[in-house]
């Protein structure tokens, strides 16, 4: 279990996210700043199939709202990361090894490139 909060930094600032749902395929957490015309959601849910079987699959979901001045949505903004073991049962180390290295190319040059369309 990751834990009752989840912290993140945005723009250089830390917010914590408090867990306000829980159940046996994931969890949900959420902060409202909409001080700062913002929210923020995180959705953790799991795929796990029969002991021995596949797929199963891991995914995190960070949803940001972003509020106008009466706090009304005017856009959101979502990242999504999925881990998935496919045609055989899940081995932690090699996904975690995986995980680790895609990590590693999720840098700031290259978001920017890819929301630059420069893949």
């Amino acid at each position: 279990m990751i834990g009752d909060t989840i912290g993140i930094t945005y723009n250089a600032v830390a917010k914590t996210l408090n867990k306000v749902n829980q159940d046996s395929y994931g969890a949900d957490y959420y902060l409202d700043d909409s001080t700062n015309l913002m929210k923020f959601r995180i959705s953790v849910r799991h795929t796990i199939p029969a002991t021995g079987k596949f797929p199963e699959q891991h995914m995190m979901r960070l949803d940001i709202d972003y509020l106008d001045a009466n706090g009304l949505v005017t856009r959101t903004a979502s990242s999504w990361g999925v881990m998935k073991t496919d045609i055989a049962p899940q081995d932690t180390v090699s996904s975690q090894r995986t995980q680790a290295a895609f990590l590693t190319a999720w840098t700031v040059t290259n978001t920017n490139k890819l929301l630059g369309r420069e893949s």
